[in-house]
C-alpha cells in the first residue's frame, strides 16, 4: 500500500498550553490524574490528535479516507484519536460518553469533526448534509464502521473492522504490525 502523507489538524484544534492551564511534566508535582506523559486535573487532559496514537490499520484507513476528504474538499479532521483511561473517565463522569470503556483506549476509534469557516461543527444540519452522506458512503469503503446513534449531537465516531470492544476488553489485542510501534507504546501505557 501506498505509504500517505500524514494528516495534521489545524493549528487552532492542538492543546494549547498557557500558563494559566499548563500541564506539567511527570517530574513535577505529582498530583492529580495521569493523562498520557503528563500529570494534570481532569479539565486539563485534552484530546489526542496523533493518528500515529490509532492502530497502524486504522491509521492507514482513516488517512486514505482524510486525503480523500481534502480532494473533495470536505473539511472532516481528526478530532480525537487514542483517550487515555483518565480522559475516558473524565469524559464518562461529565456524561459525555456513554460508556466506562471505548476502543478509543485502545486506539481503535476516532471521532471526526467538521471544520466550517474556522469552526468546530458536528451540526448535522440540511447546508452540511453533503458532507455527512460523504461520510456514510466512504467510511464502509475505507474498511471503517461509522457509529451514529438516533439523535446523535457529537462528532463523527468510526472504528476499525476488524475487532470489537468485547474482545480487547478481553485481553486480545491485534498485533501491531511492523508499523505499529508508536501505537503499541502508547497502549501499553
Amino acid at each position: 500500500m501506498k505509504k500517505l502523507p500524514t494528516y495534521t489538524p489545524p493549528p487552532s484544534f492542538l492543546p494549547r498550553r498557557s500558563s494559566a492551564n499548563a500541564l506539567r511534566p511527570l517530574n513535577g508535582p505529582q498530583r492529580g490524574i495521569v493523562a498520557n506523559q503528563f500529570i494534570g486535573t481532569p479539565a486539563e487532559i485534552g484530546r489526542d490528535h496523533s493518528l500515529l496514537h490509532l492502530h497502524p490499520d486504522l491509521r492507514n484507513s482513516l488517512e486514505a479516507l482524510l486525503l480523500r476528504f481534502k480532494e473533495e474538499g470536505i473539511p472532516f479532521f481528526l478530532y480525537e484519536g487514542f483517550r487515555s483511561q483518565a480522559r475516558q473517565a473524565y469524559l464518562y463522569s461529565q456524561d459525555r460518553t456513554g460508556a466506562s470503556e471505548s476502543l478509543h483506549q485502545y486506539g481503535l476509534a476516532a471521532d471526526l469533526a467538521l471544520l466550517i469557516d474556522g469552526e468546530v461543527t458536528w451540526e448535522r444540519i440540511p447546508k452540511l448534509y453533503y458532507c455527512w452522506d460523504a461520510l456514510e458512503i466512504l467510511a464502509e469503503q475505507y474498511s471503517l464502521k461509522l457509529v451514529e446513534e438516533e439523535g446523535d449531537d457529537g462528532p463523527a465516531h468510526v472504528e476499525c473492522t476488524f475487532t470489537d470492544l468485547e474482545t480487547v476488553s478481553s485481553g486480545l489485542l491485534p498485533s501491531p504490525g511492523p508499523d505499529g510501534k508508536e501505537w503499541w507504546d502508547v497502549i501499553a501505557q
